[in-house]
C-alpha cells in the first residue's frame, strides 16, 4: 500500500498490509533508500534486495536472498566490498589509468608485494610464494633508460636457468648470457661466461681449504691438467717445510729442501738402480750426474758414449775419447797405480822415464840409461859422483873421488 509522509518526505510502498514489508522505501529524514527491504534492513520474503543509506554509514548495499550483504560501497571512504568476487575484463587505477590489471592479458603495476608463507601455495605446482609458469618462463629487470642495461632471468627448453644481460638491446638476439645453472639431473653445476670474482673461495665440504688469490691459499692437491703443458710461476714458491716436487708414478722422484747436513736441495729416487739427475742439454747425448746405490761410485756419464769422469772405490777415472768412453785411471798422490807412484812429498816412482821430445833418450834407474849429456855442478861433496863399469868409446872426463 502506498504511503506518503509529511515534512520528513518519507515514501513507502508496502508489500501487503505489514509496515515492515516494504517493496520501496525512501526515508527523507536521513536520506535512506531501499528496494525489497524491511525497516530492519532485511530482504522481503527472502528475495534479493538493495538499500542505500545516506546517514552516518553513507553506503550502498546489495543483499542476497536472505539478509546478507553481498556488495557494499561506503560513501564516506569510497570503498567497495564484495562477499564473493568482482569481475571485469580490466581494472584501472582511478588515479592513474596507466596502471591496470588485466588477468587474461598484460598487467602494469607500480609496486607488487607478495607476502605469503613457504609451502602454502594453492596452485599445487610448488611451494614458493611467487610462481611463473609457461613456455620459457622468464623475468626481465629493465632500467628506464635501456642504455644503462637490463637483465633477463630465463629457463630454456632443456631446464637450464640462464641470466642474460644487455645494454641498449631491443631484442633477445642482442643479449648474451652471463650465468647459467644446470639441474641436478644435468650435472648440478653453474657456469659463468667470463669470470667469477670474490676475495676468497672456500671448499664447501671443508672450509679449512680455500683459495685466496691475493694472499695465502690452502689446497690439498693441484692437478694442472694435460701432459705437454707448462705451469707458470710469476714469483717465488715458498716451501716452508721439507716438501717439494714428487712423482708418484716415475722413479719415486723427489726434489725438496735438504733436511740433512750439506747442500741446499735433496734429490731422492732412482732409475735403473742409479740415483742422480740427467741434463737434457747437449747435441752429443744427454749427460747424467750419477750415484750408485752403494754410494761407492759417482761421476758424469754421457748416455750415448759412456763415462766422462768416474770415481769408484777410491779410484778416479777419466774418458780418453771425445764425449766419453774408453776410461783411463788418473794418477793420484800417495797411491800406486800398477808400478807408478806419485807422493805428496814430490817423489815420483816409475820403471823408466822418457824424454817427451825424443824417446831415444831415457833414464832407467835399474838398467841402462841414455842421456845426451850429463853435467854435475861444482862443489859437490866428495864421493857424491862416481862411475863404475866400462865406458866404451867415450871420454868420461874428470871425476872427483
Amino acid at each position: 500500500m502506498p504511503h506518503l509522509g509529511n515534512g520528513s518526505a518519507n515514501i513507502r510502498v508496502n508489500q501487503g498490509a505489514s509496515e515492515n514489508w516494504r517493496a520501496i522505501w525512501v526515508d527523507g529524514g536521513v536520506g535512506n533508500f531501499g528496494i525489497g527491504v524491511s525497516s530492519a534492513g532485511r530482504s522481503v520474503f527472502g528475495r534479493a534486495s538493495m538499500s542505500m543509506h545516506m546517514g552516518a554509514s553513507e553506503s550502498f548495499r546489495v543483499h542476497s536472498d536472505g539478509w546478507d550483504t553481498v556488495f557494499e560501497v561506503t560513501g564516506s571512504a569510497g570503498n567497495g566490498w564484495f562477499k564473493g568476487d568482482a569481475r571485469a575484463p580490466i581494472f584501472y587505477d582511478s588515479n592513474n589509468t596507466g596502471f591496470y590489471f588485466d588477468g587474461a592479458s598484460g598487467t602494469n603495476l607500480n609496486y607488487l608485494n607478495v607476502n605469503g608463507a613457504w609451502g602454502t601455495s594453492p596452485f599445487g605446482n610448488g611451494t614458493a610464494q611467487l610462481n611463473i609458469n609457461g613456455t620459457y618462463p622468464s623475468i626481465t629487470q629493465r632500467q628506464t633508460d635501456l642504455a644503462q642495461g637490463y637483465w633477463l632471468h630465463h629457463v630454456d627448453s632443456s631446464g637450464q636457468y640462464l641470466l642474460y644481460g644487455g645494454r641498449g638491446a631491443t631484442n633477445a638476439g642482442d643479449w648474451n648470457w652471463a650465468f647459467r645453472a644446470f639441474t641436478a639431473q644435468d650435472g648440478n653445476r653453474v657456469e659463468f661466461r667470463t669470470d667469477l670474482r670474490a676475495p676468497i673461495f672456500y671448499d664447501l665440504n671443508n672450509t679449512t681449504y680455500y683459495l685466496d688469490p691475493a694472499s695465502t691459499s690452502v689446497l690439498s692437491a693441484i692437478d694442472t691438467g694435460q701432459a705437454g703443458t707448462y705451469n707458470q710461476f710469476r714469483t717465488w714458491t715458498n716451501l716452508t717445510g721439507y716438501h717439494g716436487l714428487y712423482s708418484s708414478v716415475h722413479n719415486g722422484a723427489h726434489f725438496y729442501p735438504n733436511p740433512a747436513s750439506y747442500g741446499a736441495w735433496k734429490i731422492d729416487g732412482s732409475r735403473n738402480s742409479w740415483g742422480g739427475i740427467e741434463f737434457g742439454y747437449g747435441s752429443a747425448g744427454n749427460t747424467s750426474l750419477m750415484i750408485g746405490s752403494d754410494s761407492n761410485t759417482t761421476g758424469f756419464h754421457n748416455n750415448s758414449y759412456g763415462w766422462q769422469i768416474r770415481w769408484s772405490n777410491g779410484n778416479l777415472f777419466s774418458a780418453i775419447n771425445s764425449y766419453g768412453g774408453n776410461e783411463s785411471q788418473v794418477l793420484q798422490e800417495n797411491k800406486w797405480i800398477g808400478n807408478k807412484y806419485f807422493s805428496n812429498g814430490g817423489e815420483i816412482y816409475g820403471t823408466i822415464f822418457y824424454d817427451a821430445n825424443d824417446t831415444g833418450y831415457y833414464i832407467n834407474p835399474n838398467s841402462n840409461s841414455n842421456l845426451a849429456a850429463l853435467q854435475v855442478q861444482t862443489g859437490v861433496a866428495t864421493n857424491s859422483f862416481y862411475a863404475t863399469g866400462i865406458v866404451t868409446g867415450k871420454q868420461i872426463g874428470r871425476a872427483h873421488v
